[in-house]
């Protein structure tokens, strides 16, 4: 009989109240055991998030340059080395466009002017980011005679 339904009148015999007596550690007993297979996740069991182990510094690219490459494994770590994943955004996205391939940032110019770009790297224990900006400038004028 479970323990809800037992009244304190029937609790007269000495079998009722050892029952309730072992029931009650019984129970806590059979959820510690479940918590300790792991069969509750706990905070513990999460990853730490990642953290910016050497921000981006801001970047000045000529227009016709082409694309600037930046490893994101250099720029976040984690603890335990937990696979990330990245995004990239650009703004206002009309002077570069900023995107990830894989663990690379890719920057491409695509008109004169100046953006800020952000970069996150997530994972299951959190996000991290960095923020710096791109200056597209014309390129030199070639050398006159």
């Amino acid at each position: 009989m479970p323990i809800a339904r037992l009244l304190p009148t029937q609790l007269h015999s000495r079998s009722a109240w050892t029952a309730c007596l072992l029931a009650v550690p019984m129970t806590l007993l059979a959820a510690l055991t479940l918590a300790a297979c792991g069969e509750t996740p706990t905070e513990a069991d999460s990853p730490d998030p990642p953290d910016v182990a050497d921000a981006i510094e801001n970047q000045t690219i000529e227009a016709d340059a082409g694309s600037v490459e930046l490893e994101l494994s250099e720029v976040f770590t984690t603890s335990a080395d937990e696979p990330l994943t990245y995004d990239a955004t650009s703004s206002p996205s009309d002077a570069v466009n900023a995107f990830v391939d894989e663990a690379t940032l890719i920057v491409e110019p695509l008109e004169v002017g100046t953006a800020a770009v952000t970069v996150e790297a997530e994972n299951e224990g959190g996000t991290a980011e960095t923020n710096f900006q791109v200056e597209v400038i014309l390129p030199d004028p070639p050398d006159r005679p």
